[in-house]
């Protein structure tokens, strides 16, 4: 969209160019460049049983100072931690994700919404679901550089680069286990935040990624490792964030008001009528 007359953009906070991690051979911590990431507290190789959480949490709090008046402004924070912990489990191809580690997972997140309840006003928080990761694996084997990348040269959650269609078959698994907490943690809040007649935030699962993967292809993975998404690959992602937040009728995991995720989806146009979806407590 082009801005006319004296009309400026609104949003604020974006990171604004690519960088490499300060110190790559101590990720994820050091990952975090203020001149360039502003509120973008990601962090390359970040997971919750690593101290992400916390570590993120730190850097937006200070991150944050520098936008004068931010807590009567909205804001939309996002939260999307699923991969490297399923990774990290040391036994995700293998056996069920163990109910100490899923609740270590869901404390790290509930952790961050604590804060973020106690420190902010005006927030929407979206928690992203993650696709089945077996398609990944799917790509790669399909083409020769990528196969031989990582069977020879890098090591990517295990059964990912090396693993047999059992094994496949149990990280899908253990992925949909991690999706089903993230929506219990979901309603948890949304039946705590209503108890306390807090109007000014919301915690939502965007689920459009659940179940997904058959339907991508190599063009979703770039072509250095294999296993990230590529520039078109964000930008489908960020597509399908963008249209779920705005879905507020069928919002079956997948789904995006009826329409399956999909390479290429057009990004939805708001008008002045619509709004960002917001559960409702059951009580």
């Amino acid at each position: 969209n082009q801005y006319r007359g004296s009309q400026k953009p609104k949003m604020q906070g974006a990171s604004t160019k690519a960088v490499i991690p300060n110190h790559v051979f101590h990720l994820p911590h050091g990952d975090y460049h203020p001149d360039s990431d502003f509120l973008n507290v990601a962090e390359s190789s970040g997971a919750v049983h690593r101290n992400s959480m916390v570590e993120q949490w730190a850097l937006l709090e200070t991150a944050l100072q520098r936008y004068p008046g931010h807590d009567q402004r909205w804001k939309v924070m996002t939260i999307w931690m699923t991969a490297n912990d399923v990774c990290g489990a040391g036994h995700e191809c293998t056996k069920p994700v163990s109910k100490h580690y899923l609740a270590d997972w869901v404390a790290g997140h509930d952790a961050v919404l604590t804060n973020v309840s106690l420190s902010m006003k005006r927030v929407y928080v979206n928690l992203v679901s993650t696709l089945d990761l077996s398609n990944v694996a799917r790509i790669q084997r399909k083409h020769a550089f990528c196969k031989l990348e990582h069977q020879h040269i890098l090591r990517e959650c295990g059964c990912i680069d090396r693993g047999n269609q059992t094994q496949l078959t149990q990280l899908d698994a253990n992925i949909a286990t991690m999706n089903a907490a993230l929506h219990d943690l979901a309603a948890k809040w949304t039946e705590r935040l209503g108890s306390q007649n807090r109007t000014d935030m919301a915690v939502t699962v965007q689920a459009f990624q659940e179940g997904v993967g058959k339907q991508l292809d190599d063009s979703f993975l770039n072509h250095l490792d294999c296993f990230h998404p590529s520039t078109r690959g964000h930008e489908d992602l960020a597509v399908g964030l963008w249209n779920n937040m705005l879905c507020t009728g069928d919002r079956s995991p997948g789904h995006l008001c009826g329409r399956p995720f999909s390479p290429d989806m057009n990004p939805v146009c708001p008008t002045q009528t619509s709004r960002f979806y917001v559960a409702k407590p059951t009580s």
